[in-house]
């Protein structure tokens, strides 16, 4: 990435394109999908019958997509519920209207032989920005990558050098996001410079050291802004104060 200078926190940003308000980017994503293109497997419900005790069964809506797609790491719905984005293994998020079933757009940056895209989370309606059908994505090569769904484009992209990349999330007014991976470590961005604004790692001495492994899970707390949980394999949740830039509490799962 030569034409990248690197931010506050030693990962490289690219600059926003000027086509698409303050968010955007110069990786071109393949916005031509057709939207009346179906998914080429299932799209009838399967009859439902009882199983014998009385009980309704239950049968998928829709199949969505194929096996040369590679596999899904991750589903989530819109905030409006119109779309269902899925990312996929072989680096593209396949975005679905979840209406008809139907595949709506295909978000990919044209690079052969891409890792997976691990994670991805649709950005909440309350952040300030005006345009709408944007998600974040983060992949296992460790890049952090803001789409405009609606258009295919790739809006800005984040590199974080000798990372890789399992779980992203927003926190709930959309303001800031906050990834995680092999690093053992939290970075948490600001929405709208897509530049670092804390680094957190470690824990409160004598509660907690932070992780000892890689950070498969994050979410930020639904209404208190300062607080995000992680989990690991280490079989630990650890509990991150921002304002503190550390982990306060640990929670100790099952063994392994």
């Amino acid at each position: 990435m030569e034409e990248s200078s690197p931010d506050s926190g030693g990962n490289e940003a690219r600059e926003p394109h000027e086509g698409i308000d303050a968010d955007g980017g110069d990786c071109n994503g393949d916005g031509g999908e057709d939207r009346s293109e179906p998914s080429e497997v299932g799209g009838s419900p399967s009859a439902s019958g009882g199983d014998g005790g009385g009980r309704a069964g239950v049968s998928a809506k829709f199949t969505l997509g194929d096996t040369s797609e590679g596999e899904v790491f991750c589903a989530r719905f819109s905030p409006d519920d119109l779309y269902l984005a899925a990312a996929s293994g072989c680096g593209s998020i396949l975005v679905y209207n979840a209406l008809t079933g139907k595949r709506a757009f295909v978000l990919k940056c044209g690079q052969e032989d891409r890792l997976p895209t691990t994670q991805l989370r649709w950005r909440p309606q309350q952040a300030l920005s005006k345009t709408k059908n944007v998600l974040v994505s983060v992949s296992a090569d460790g890049r952090v990558l803001h789409w405009h769904a609606s258009s295919g484009k790739c809006l800005h992209e984040i590199v974080e050098p000798d990372n890789q990349l399992f779980c992203v999330d927003y926190m709930a007014d959309g303001s800031q996001f906050a990834t995680a991976g092999r690093r053992r470590e939290v970075h948490v961005y600001d929405e709208c410079t897509k530049k670092l604004a804390a680094v957190l790692s470690g824990g409160e001495e004598g509660r907690t050291p932070g992780h000892s492994n890689r950070v498969f899970s994050l979410k930020f707390h639904p209404t208190m802004r300062s607080v995000l949980v992680t989990g690991g394999w280490d079989n630990t949740l650890q509990i991150w104060d921002l304002r503190r830039g550390d982990a306060v509490r640990a929670i100790f799962g099952p063994p392994g």
